[in-house]
């Protein structure tokens, strides 16, 4: 599911269960959003509880870019569902590709979103 916030937080502080009543509802494999409109320090932060908490119970792993030439503008975040085992072998290995795949993105390519 491809879905522009237009804004990560405010959807998060006026809707609070929309994505994860989402990613339940359907039972999404791949949930990318566009226009998060985060900063790397959005990300991190323990009060937002972003990074390591949004869809983590719902079984995801997440990964974000944030633009830096322009700071709170576009952004990108993509959830990946984990395997019921949480392997990385099989297909995991596919997910496992995807994950390094994003980390480097979000490292090289910082000026865009």
């Amino acid at each position: 599911m491809s879905w522009n916030v237009a804004g990560l937080r405010a959807v998060m502080k006026n809707h609070p269960s929309a994505l994860p009543d989402l990613a339940t509802k359907y039972g999404l494999d791949v949930i990318c959003l566009q226009e998060t409109k985060l900063q790397e320090v959005h990300v991190d932060d323990p009060k937002l509880k972003i990074n390591g908490h949004l869809l983590n119970e719902e079984g995801y792993d997440s990964y974000y870019s944030c633009a830096t030439a322009k700071k709170g503008y576009s952004g990108t975040a993509v959830f990946v569902k984990r395997r019921k085992d949480g392997s990385a072998n099989g297909a995991g290995k596919k997910q496992a590709t995807l994950g390094a795949f994003f980390k480097k993105k979000q490292v090289t390519d910082k000026s865009s979103g």
